[in-house]
């Protein structure tokens, strides 16, 4: 049995092993999307996690870069997030994450209060109400 490399596998014209794949590096990266501008935010939507998540690398490579060789760059893109008014996108922000905190204890008792007495009026409404 004979063994042929690799290299004379290309240089026949035989089929190669494994599948050429362009790298994606650097600016490059986010001029291959076609993107849409979001209609609430004026922000560019990117529409999936994956195309997201390339458009940020982009934009942190390219603010690396310009900060190497100008010393300084306006890119802080830090991470990216699904858009909340309805695009149905994601979108890229310099912002610091946003954490919910959870209402206390108070702010619960409150608005149940408040949703009691909508109640006990509409009651009071409905029993004086006759056809």
């Amino acid at each position: 049995m004979t063994s042929i490399s690799h290299t004379a596998r290309r240089d026949s014209g035989q089929a190669s092993i494994g599948r050429s794949r362009s790298r994606r590096r650097g600016p490059v990266t986010i001029e291959r999307h076609a993107v849409a501008i979001c209609r609430s935010s004026g922000k560019r939507r990117y529409r999936d996690a994956h195309q997201a998540r390339d458009a940020l690398r982009s934009a942190q490579w390219t603010g690396a870069h310009q900060l190497a060789v100008y010393g300084e760059t306006k890119r802080h893109e830090t991470r990216f997030y699904r858009c909340a008014e309805g695009c149905g996108g994601f979108h890229l922000t310099s912002a610091a994450e946003v954490r919910v905190v959870p209402p206390t204890a108070e702010a619960n008792r409150t608005a149940l209060e408040a949703i009691a007495v909508v109640h006990s009026a509409a009651l009071a409404a409905w029993a004086g109400w006759t056809p």
